[in-house]
């Protein structure tokens, strides 16, 4: 890739960013006039195609006007060895324009007649795109011509919806000047070939005598046509003569608005509707114009709504609400509406201003999401019951089994082998875990069943601290040292559940001794933005990063790597973390494996 196509690409991917004229999926027609810049732009789309990081078509069309001597086979030969998919579209636009203009307005003309075939070839090969090769000098000159000839501020842009929506007309060569253009197609060697059309005499035009003064500008003022173009990109209009400038403005606002657009009378009697209207309801201007908005109820909405909407709109406020209105075609629809007076210079209203937004998906998601949840509460409820029945189920024979393992064991010891003790020592080792998992399950059950029934009361902090301290002398360690750690300014006395706080600190203490083989344990208690916070601090093994997510998940098995066990540590997690929930608090880890975990149970302070 030489300098000059560098150029050329770095300023179509400007016009690209700031118009966004290329995007992913973009079938794009090249009107392809056979001329140095429509055959230039042709080739810089096809390779900048290979160079995006998204996909798009090309296609190139040559509309045949069947003027004398313009040979379309030429360009059908070039595109053909090169690759390109096109379609040259033969027509009759030299007859058309001989038998209805005059010679003075050939061009103009023409360029229309050309225009509106583009416009029907593209749909025809369902091109959402057209590319024409108009360079930077081409808004420039247009611009003057406006201005000198016809008295208007006007040129192209680079970028145009078409007003039957059927098309987008893009110029990526916006900010390309000819003389890149020109030098190009020389190095490529396109087959460029002239327009013969007998009304053009480019010698004596208009455009001529502009491109000539242009030049002779451009000496005295080398920036002259990178100013030019970026006028047209800083229109001011209140410095303008102009006084519509910013009422065409407003109207283009509205008119694509995203949101429906609807103004009445003060009886309710549609005067005007945007395109969005048209979109969501099936209805054309012509269609509701005159007639009362009234044409969408759809009687899904409650009369009441209706009356409080009017009391609050004619009382010059504005009322804001959901509408399940009818389109045209009979299907329902939501949507929500802000609705305001409009007033004139002496205060009385005179309209109504309706911006209405179509939230038919948010509401189909909300009720799906309803649905849903209330599924899931009747699967949770049921899944509760038969939990709590089954291990109620299991602890009955349990108990059974683990008593009469004692007996034996204790009264029979002497009549016993070893191999007998030991497998009565696994019976009751196993019955006991058992008895855990079960008592896990009929706690779970209840939390999730929502029969949890807290024992709020006032209690001194420092008992529970010391029923804690009793606790960890049951559980301590030769290799571990205990910690507790008091901040200054805790209060006397909390307002909480003494029993379900002690639960889950005990739970924490015991995972932290099961899972630290020595070094230190420790127990702070501190307050912070109206919150009591217990830490439980260890320099035990720790949990991987990619663990932290599944803690507290029962039906998610992990492994820390070093040891087992997992699973009761998790069933307690669980169960605590439902607890912290329950006394309106939160549960916090931070951990790292190898280096030791923190727990954190915070609860609100309510001051006594």
């Amino acid at each position: 890739m030489d300098k000059l196509e560098k150029k050329i690409l770095y300023k179509i991917g400007e016009a690209n960013k700031k118009f966004n004229l290329i995007e992913n999926g973009d079938r794009i027609m090249v009107g392809l006039s056979g001329g140095k810049d429509s055959w230039s732009l042709l080739h810089l789309l096809n390779i900048l195609r290979q160079k995006v990081p998204f996909k798009y078509e090309l296609m190139a069309v040559n509309i045949d006007p069947g003027y004398e001597g313009y040979r379309t086979d030429i360009l059908e030969k070039a595109l053909k060895e090169m690759g390109y998919e096109y379609h040259i579209e033969k027509t009759c636009i030299l007859d058309i324009i001989k038998a209805k203009m005059k010679r003075n307005s050939y061009c103009s003309f023409c360029s229309r007649l050309r225009r509106g075939i583009l416009y029907d070839v593209a749909v025809k090969f369902k091109c959402n795109k057209i590319a024409l090769g108009h360079h930077m000098d081409d808004f420039i000159e247009t611009l003057l011509l406006n201005q000198f000839f016809i008295g208007k501020i006007k040129a192209m842009p680079a970028k145009l919806y078409s007003d039957d929506g059927r098309n987008i007309v893009i110029r990526p060569l916006v900010y390309v000047e000819e003389k890149y253009t020109a030098e190009y197609a020389v190095k490529k060697e396109f087959p460029v070939i002239f327009c013969k059309c007998p009304g053009c005499d480019s010698h004596n035009s208009r455009r001529f005598m502009i491109k000539k003064l242009l030049s002779e500008l451009e000496k005295e003022i080398p920036e002259i046509k990178s100013s030019l173009i970026k006028s047209l990109s800083r229109v001011e209009g209140r410095y303008l003569l102009d006084n519509s400038i910013e009422e065409r403005a407003m109207s283009s606002v509205v008119e694509q608005s995203p949101s429906s657009i609807v103004i009445t009378d003060t009886s309710g009697h549609i005067e005007y509707v945007n395109r969005k209207f048209t979109e969501i309801t099936g209805y054309t201007p012509e269609e509701v114009k005159g007639k009362n908005s009234n044409i969408l109820k759809s009687g899904e909405t409650h009369p009441d709504v209706y009356k409080i909407l009017w009391e609050t709109i004619r009382a010059g406020h504005e009322w804001r609400g959901e509408f399940h209105n009818k389109k045209k075609n009979g299907e329902f629809y939501w949507e929500f509406a802000s609705i305001s007076p409009l007033r004139d210079a002496s205060g009385h209203i005179t309209h109504f201003l309706a911006i209405k937004e179509d939230i038919t998906d948010r509401k189909k998601m909300e009720e799906e999401l309803r649905e849903a949840k209330e599924q899931a509460e009747v699967v949770n409820r049921v899944k509760s019951q038969v939990l709590s029945s089954i291990s109620h189920e299991l602890r009955t024979p349990m108990n059974s089994i683990l008593g009469i393992s004692k007996i034996l064991m204790t009264r029979y010891a002497d009549n016993l082998n070893e191999k007998q003790i030991k497998g009565l020592s696994m019976i009751n080792e196993s019955g006991t875990r058992l008895l855990d998992c079960i008592d896990h399950i009929l706690e779970l059950a209840t939390l999730e069943a929502g029969k949890t029934e807290l024992i709020l009361e006032i209690f001194s902090l420092e008992d529970m601290i010391a029923d804690i301290e009793g606790f960890i002398r049951n559980i301590k360690k030769d290799d571990i040292r205990f910690i507790i750690t008091r901040d200054k300014g805790l209060p006397v006395s909390i307002f909480s559940d003494r029993k379900k706080i002690i639960q889950i600190l005990v739970n924490f203490l015991a995972n932290a001794v099961k899972f630290t083989s020595s070094g230190e344990i420790e127990l702070k208690i501190s307050m912070k933005d109206e919150a009591v916070i217990f830490s439980v601090h260890d320099t035990g093994t720790g949990i991987s990063s990619e663990n932290l997510d599944f803690i507290y998940d029962d039906f998610k098995d992990f492994d820390n790597g070093q040891l087992t066990g997992y699973k009761r540590i998790k069933r307690g997690l669980t169960i605590s973390k439902k607890l912290a929930i329950l006394l309106q608090g939160n549960i916090q880890v931070e951990s790292e494996q190898g280096r030791g975990s923190t727990f954190s149970f915070i609860i609100p302070y309510f001051k006594i």
